[in-house]
């Protein structure tokens, strides 16, 4: 796992293989919680961890 620091207002950019690119921008620090924003390709799907594992259970279940 790759970690970074990043203050209110800084990105990174994440370049998955395929696609366009991802901005992750942390948006704002409220103590523990962080807001963290997402600028992608309308194709690109974002998910929070729990949907994701969702989607995934449920994508297996129709195949």
């Amino acid at each position: 796992m790759l970690k970074l620091r990043r203050k209110q207002g800084e990105s990174i950019v994440v370049i998955p293989p395929g696609s366009g690119p991802v901005r992750v921008t942390v948006i704002e620090v409220d103590g523990p919680v962080v807001r963290i924003g997402f600028e992608a390709d309308a194709s690109t799907e974002i998910y929070r961890e729990e949907v994701w594992r969702r989607v995934v259970e449920e994508r297996r279940a129709i195949q």
